[in-house]
């Protein structure tokens, strides 16, 4: 090492300096490279101008040719590289002379190697050369790269990074590294590193903020703390945190991976060990943590995941170079570009990332309970389309159905070759910790832009056909361009025209036609049908049919379309079904929508459309729409009730979707998911919400509770706390609809919405007349879209095998012209439509103050479903024909008033007395006709308060005492209590149509229930047959009321219960055997021989034993 005053004296002294190396110690050995170093400190800038002095570019050219000229020396000396040390220059603005110039630099670091011919090591330049071996620079080797300099912490040093190969036309990215050597290392350390290389990135950030197209970028630290103690644990726990804290930063600055290497003790005893904790997010959603150690095998230095789990770098050498980009790098960025939408096959990941955040609110409301977090998630296999006859791996066409079937195959992302993709994913979430399976079909948008073919449609529709026999749920993910649309590019490149006047085109055509060499090569290949023509001595072919040798070219699309779209709907009726619209979706993609019925749609461009806005633009001759979002996006989708719910992005719309799975059983007709309640709510506790009479209030408050204006505490409703999830809230706003939990019981419910509400039509651009209208809607009624948003959530729940409270609060329909002429009276028909199909248990609740008048009690009565459904009110709540003023009105009018004036009224009693005197006594009637005057006034004195007491009157026979004298509801249960009541009410329900369903089952003689056997599934016809077993197995007839005894006698039972059912199941099978045998007895004579010889002797001779007694 050495120093020198100045930049003056540098060429005149280096060889000195040189001269002063002992080369004793290289004698002998390879000196190829070199093995000696050389450090050279320049003290002042004295021999230079100021702007060579702030120009790195300029000061690195004048220090190489320094070491060019004396390249023969440090040949001589056996130098391997030369640094040269500059000292800081004070922060100044560039000169005009030179614009590029560092305006800021602390110790400048220059280093030049033989190896390089003496040039500069640029990626080490301001580097001390110890330093830059814990860079690992060499990483970067398959990119030309450039130190950009920064004003942020002299430990990180970013480079502007493009492909080495000229011919890798790929944007440019940065790399920022730094290394830090600490002696302790906490999360405060690992923090302030990361914060300074975002700094760094942040400084420079004008560098490609400014283009769309800079992306990839990349942060590398080294932390050095072999003294330090940590566990892999606590590591991943602080830097998930650190990363989770900063990924919006990281997204701002296209950050798509961070390497954090440290070298720690795992304990006390052990010796530092380098573990590598890569951080990254693919999708811009989902920040993944791999956690390597660095371990050494043979020659080489290798990654290997730590805990047994293996990672995308499993096995790759600690050194080997960045690839210029990812295997999938370039589909992700073609599926933003398309639609905004993720790549198919990052979908799954984002599934991970859903159920890991329910277990975080699971665990955040039970930090005590016993059901831990499995380590797996998430299981996948690919649902892939192979042919029978052809066999694996064999192309294949979706012309003969019958010849395809679908495989469960375990291979990597990016293998498909048609554009759907579909999965048998086993999800662990907090309400099936052991397990639930679904089926999840996506479009892949980077496939023929995601339209629909054929082929799309034969794996779209053998995937939902799966589902359904497995009695799975089926999520389908949508982003396409709708039907595929082609042209037979085989005929169109060999078409001729007979023109109508030959030599001018302008004259026009009269057909297309081949030479008969094209059309003898086309119709072996059938692609073509043609007439023999002969014109002006010229054999042609025209063409009167193109068939086309391509695949997917129109129509057959089309067909296709059909046939997904009956699956859909045959789906939406048999199993739970879901659809995420995740980017556009057109044509056949938005009618898969509607007919899953249940909808999650992403905010940003995701619009559910049957035609393009240009289109459309097109065909009405002028630029009307602006985009597909005024066609299809939130604002039309949302409050018109074909979008349930709505997501922020595509994570919050798979989370939601995670979060609704959680309602529903994991195979249909399957038993409910329940969860365990403990630390989040209580079962057995009063509700503290109470409304007011005639004070309005937000009727969820009834369901989920509210928070306290005064203290902030929770103020409890009916259901558990924050287990309410309401959907479609942006249609029909008189009525909510949502699931919720009672006691870790999911459940759908319907509820009233008091208070008046708009209704939103917005003005159509087409229409230069039309404006945006506000129509006010009054709270307690049922208008045409709140009727049949009504309906729709009803059927939503039968499907999804949810219990029902409909907290009633209706005074009855909406009868106007306009609601008449919008077909109400329709849509309140299909809620009596979807009661009938109802096949859980229905409790129908009116709470306090609530009303249930006239037509809006018919459609919710419960002798619509006897068997299921059960109707209660408040001891405040009222129900009746009309409403007491109504009823008033009719049946006590002005005459029964006075009637009740002149009988309850000492005064007019008095006066009345007097009137029937003064008319035998007075003749002239003088006297009588003051009377009348008396009692006149009398009588308008009492005429308000008789109104009043005409309408107490009235109101009297809607009273929940004579409901339930009329047996119009089952039992007055108060508000207080109700939380309590029917958490029993409903568990009771529950296992009582349990019972039901497996007798049911078993009178078909079956041991599972199906769709055609749920159809004639009738609890008025089952339940009886479970009452008589109750009672004669020795409980009195009083006890079947009582909810918790029969869930003790369900449970101690249960083995009895089950006899009961395998002997009804055995009566049945006989008695159809013996109606066989009446109809054709040879043939079941037959049958039972060929049977019986198929069992072993024993079994034989049992079976002659029991004919011959029998007999």
């Amino acid at each position: 090492m050495a120093a020198i005053a100045d930049f003056s004296g540098l060429r005149e002294n280096i060889a000195m300096i040189l001269s002063r190396i002992d080369t004793s110690a290289a004698n002998g050995a390879d000196s190829t490279e070199g093995l000696n170093a050389v450090h050279i400190l320049v003290l002042g800038y004295g021999g230079l101008s100021l702007d060579a002095a702030k120009d790195d570019a300029s000061l690195s050219e004048m220090l190489q040719s320094v070491c060019v000229e004396n390249a023969e020396l440090l040949k001589t000396y056996n130098i391997r590289r030369v640094t040269f040390m500059v000292p800081p220059l004070p922060k100044t603005a560039p000169s005009q002379a030179a614009p590029n110039v560092t305006a800021y630099r602390n110790v400048g670091i220059f280093t030049y190697r033989t190896a390089l011919e003496c040039s500069e090591d640029i990626m080490s330049r301001h580097i001390e050369p110890p330093l830059a071996y814990h860079l690992l620079l060499p990483r970067l080797s398959n990119y030309k790269v450039r130190p950009v300099p920064h004003e942020s912490s002299q430990a990180v040093h970013v480079y502007e990074a493009v492909p080495a190969d000229a011919s890798l036309k790929t944007p440019p990215r940065f790399f920022a590294r730094a290394v830090s050597f600490c002696e302790g290392l906490s999360a405060a350390v690992i923090e302030h590193m990361f914060v300074e290389c975002i700094s760094a990135f942040d400084i420079i950030g004008g560098a490609f903020r400014s283009s769309k197209e800079v992306s990839g970028n990349h942060i590398f630290i080294n932390l050095v703390a072999p003294q330090s103690v940590l566990s892999t644990l606590d590591l991943e726990e602080i830097v998930r945190g650190i990363a989770e804290r900063y990924s919006e930063k990281f997204q701002a600055l296209r950050v798509s991976e961070v390497e954090l290497k440290v070298t720690v003790r795992l304990s006390e005893e052990s010796d530092p060990v380098p573990l590598w904790l890569i951080i990254s997010n693919p999708t811009g959603l989902v920040l993944k943590l791999d956690t390597y150690v660095q371990v050494k095998e043979g020659l080489s230095t290798v990654f290997r995941g730590v805990g047994g789990r293996k990672g995308e770098l499993e096995g790759v050498d600690v050194h080997a170079p960045y690839p210029i980009s990812r295997p999938l790098d370039a589909v992700r960025a073609r599926a933003i570009r398309s639609t905004g939408t993720l790549y198919v096959y990052d979908w799954l990941e984002i599934f991970e990332a859903a159920v890991d955040a329910a277990w975080d609110n699971f665990e955040a409301l039970r930090p005590h309970i016993a059901i831990r977090r499995p380590r797996r998630l998430i299981e996948s296999v690919e649902l892939v389309v192979r042919s029978k006859s052809a066999g694996d791996g064999a192309p294949w066409t979706a012309d003969d159905m019958g010849d395809l079937q679908i495989h469960e195959i375990s291979r990597p992302p990016a293998q498909n070759d048609v554009g759907m993709v579909a999965w048998l994913v086993t999800l662990f979430t907090p309400e099936a910790p052991g397990g639930r399976q679904m089926v999840v079909i996506a479009n892949d948008i980077t496939h023929s832009v995601g339209s629909f073919g054929t082929r799309e449609d034969a794996v779209f529709y053998l995937a939902s056909e799966l589902a359904r026999k497995r009695l799975l749920p089926r999520l389908y993910l949508a982003a396409n361009s709708g039907a595929r649309i082609g042209m037979a590019e085989s005929i169109q490149k060999k078409f001729k025209i007979a023109w109508t006047k030959e030599g001018d085109p302008t004259s026009g055509f009269r057909y297309l036609y081949l030479a008969p060499a094209d059309y003898e090569a086309a119709r072996q290949r059938s692609a073509v049908k043609a007439e023999l023509m002969l014109e002006d001595g010229e054999v042609r072919f025209r063409i009167t049919d193109i068939i086309g040798e391509e695949r997917d070219l129109g129509v057959e699309n089309l067909m296709g379309s059909g046939r997904i779209a009956g699956e859909t709907s045959r789906a939406y009726n048999e199993i739970f079904t879901l659809t995420l619209v995740v980017g556009r979706t057109v044509g056949i993609g938005a009618y898969l929508v509607r007919l899953g019925q249940r909808t999650i749609q992403s905010k940003g461009d995701a619009p559910i459309i049957l035609t393009g806005y240009q289109a459309l633009n097109k065909l009405m001759g002028k630029a009307i729409y602006t985009s597909n979002d005024q066609l299809g996006g939130p604002s039309i989708m949302h409050p018109n009730g074909v979008t349930h719910l709505l997501a922020a992005n595509h994570k919050e719309a798979v989370v939601k979707a995670v979060e609704w799975l959680g309602f529903v059983p994991t195979i249909r007709f399957g038993p409910l998911p329940c969860i365990d309640v403990t630390g989040a709510d209580t079962i057995d506790r009063g509700i503290g919400f109470h409304p007011e009479k005639s004070t309005p209030y937000d009727p969820r408050y009834l369901i989920a509770g509210c928070t306290s204006h005064i203290d902030g505490s929770w103020i409890s409703g009916l259901f558990d706390k924050d287990s309410f999830v309401e959907s479609l809230d942006g249609w029909a706003k008189t009525v909510v609809v949502g699931r919720a939990r009672l006691g870790g019981v999911p459940v759908g419910v319907v509820m009233t919405e008091g208070r008046t509400t708009e209704a939103l039509k917005p003005a159509d651009p087409a229409d230069e007349k039309d404006i945006e209208r506000k129509v006010p809607q009054a709270g307690g009624v049922w208008f045409p879209d709140s009727a049949f948003k009504t309906a729709q959530g009803i059927k939503d729940f039968n499907g999804e095998d949810l219990p029902l409270f409909v907290i009633a609060n209706w005074r009855g329909f909406s009868g106007g012209q306009r609601d008449m002429f919008e077909e109400v009276l329709k849509y309140g028909s299909y809620i009596v439509d979807a009661l009938v199909e109802y096949k859980q248990p229905v409790f129908v609740y009116i709470p306090p103050f609530a009303e249930l008048r006239g037509g809006a009690w018919v459609v919710i009565d419960s002798t619509i479903n006897s068997g299921c459904m059960e109707m209660y009110a408040d001891s405040d709540a009222r129900g009746g024909v009309l409403e007491p003023n109504g009823a008033a009105e009719i049946k006590f009018k002005r005459k029964h008033q006075l009637t009740a004036m002149h009988r309850c009224d000492e005064t007019l009693q008095k006066l009345d007395v007097d009137l029937a005197a003064a008319e035998l006594e007075d003749a002239k009637g003088s006297q009588a006709a003051a009377i009348r005057a008396q009692i006149k006034a009398r009588e308008e004195q009492l005429a308000g308060i008789y109104e009043q007491i005409a309408v107490a009157f009235a109101d009297l026979h809607d009273t929940p005492g004579r409901m339930a004298a009329k047996s119009v509801i089952r039992a007055e249960v108060p508000w207080q209590t109700a939380r309590t009541y029917f958490y029993w009410r409903l568990r009771r329900r529950i296992a009582e149509f349990s019972v039901c369903r497996r007798l049911h089952c078993a009178q078909n003689g079956r041991k599972t229930l199906t769709p055609e056997l749920r159809k004639t599934l009738d609890y008025s016809v089952l339940l009886p047959a479970v009452k008589d077993f109750f009672i004669g197995s020795g409980n009195a007839d009083s006890s079947w009321e009582d909810d918790r005894g029969f869930l003790l006698w369900n449970r101690e039972k249960a083995s009895e219960i089950e006899a009961f059912i395998a002997s009804e199941r055995s009566r049945c099978v006989a008695k159809e055997v013996v109606e066989k045998l009446g109809e054709c007895n040879e043939a079941v004579l037959d049958f039972l021989v060929t049977e019986l010889g198929k069992l072993s002797s024993d079994k034989r001779r049992v079976m002659k034993e029991a004919l011959l007694k029998s007999l």
